[in-house]
């Protein structure tokens, strides 16, 4: 029955993109593991994302994928609204639509963009108050699903109780033309140079990466979170406002005593970069890799990632963004390095 108490909860953020917002909702709705709740936070937008994804949920607006045939048979969906009350409490509205058996979902409404980490804080209080399941299944708005990607994340966990997240092997929606080149199967961390490395990157997948394998970190495209544990490191850092966030709440996790496994047996497709415009991104990945370091590493190891970044990364960057015409990143990379810097500044002198 629609908003029981379900196995899983799907966690997503729509910000002003709301076609590719219902493709994944379609393919979500297609997956076979049918124990679960959606709920997608309207964060901010600025059009009429809110509206449109309440027309594809009563079966009015249609949308089309390379992954998958739309279907009618599931609509309309039962939904229901939130606002969030000045004192940060829900009001649950009233279902939109003839109610139906089946997973439901719940459309809560920000008026202000909160970016992705305070965003998907929101929607992590609602499901924790209002849903309760096991796992939350954090998602990007564009990532579409394999139908029997959800089986083998929920299997893995309830096998070991020590394992807090699993990962799947992510693939391109989308590199020079096929959907069958790697993103990311399984994310590690260099701590020296603040830096991510996901395995397999735009290599063609062949099957070399499909043992499962604990990694350093989930990638935020999708990975699937025990609730328990979620409640325990209470959520995303809300400072780090979009990227790196999930790198913490890895490391947070792990801390804890927790491990994080890569699943290859579960795929999806990430579009990567679209929901984003590459100024704020340039930004926010430059000044959050400080604030990474400040805060997950020790001094030591924050003043040599100061010294890397600036006397060995800095300049040729600049250059090279320069050659190749790209010199709208400039800008935004220096003022993320300046902001940066000037976290670890703060640091030292409290």
């Amino acid at each position: 029955m629609a908003f029981a108490r379900p196995q899983v909860a799907f966690l997503i953020l729509n910000w002003n993109k709301w076609e590719i917002t219902v493709e994944c909702l379609e393919s979500v709705i297609q997956n076979r593991f049918r124990d679960y709740e959606v709920v997608l936070v309207e964060n901010g937008s600025k059009n009429d994302s809110f509206e449109k994804i309440l027309s594809y949920c009563r079966g009015e607006l249609e949308t089309s994928s390379p992954f998958f045939k739309y279907s009618n048979d599931s609509k309309p969906l039962p939904v229901r609204t939130v606002k969030i009350k000045e004192d940060g409490s829900f009001q649950i509205e009233e279902g939109h639509g003839p109610m139906r058996e089946g997973p439901g979902l719940t459309l809560i409404k920000v008026e202000e963009n909160q970016g992705y980490a305070e965003g998907n804080n929101i929607g992590i209080r609602f499901i924790s108050q209002h849903v309760d399941p096991q796992y939350v299944l954090f998602m990007n708005n564009d990532v579409v699903v394999d139908p029997d990607f959800l089986s083998p994340l929920v299997d893995r966990m309830k096998a070991t109780e020590d394992v807090a997240m699993a990962a799947p092997k992510i693939k391109y929606y989308e590199l020079n033309g096929s959907s069958n080149i790697i993103n990311c199967a399984g994310c590690f961390l260099d701590m020296a140079r603040v830096r991510s490395q996901r395995r397999g990157r735009d290599e063609e997948d062949r099957g070399q990466y499909d043992i499962e394998g604990m990694v350093d970190f989930a990638d935020g495209a999708c990975f699937l979170m025990r609730m328990s544990v979620l409640n325990v490191t209470g959520g995303f850092d809300r400072s780090f406002f979009t990227y790196w966030e999930e790198t913490d709440l890895s490391i947070r996790t792990t801390r804890l005593g927790h491990k994080i496994i890569y699943v290859p047996r579960s795929v999806v497709w990430h579009r990567e970069t679209y929901s984003i415009v590459t100024e704020s991104k340039e930004y926010y990945m430059v000044r959050n890799r400080y604030k990474f370091i400040r805060k997950n590493g020790t001094r030591w190891q924050a003043n040599r990632f100061m010294a890397y970044h600036l006397l060995v990364l800095l300049v040729p960057t600049v250059l090279v963004y320069v050659r190749d015409g790209e010199t709208q990143r400039v800008r935004p990379f220096l003022k993320g390095t300046v902001d940066g810097v000037r976290t670890l500044m703060d640091h030292s002198e409290g």
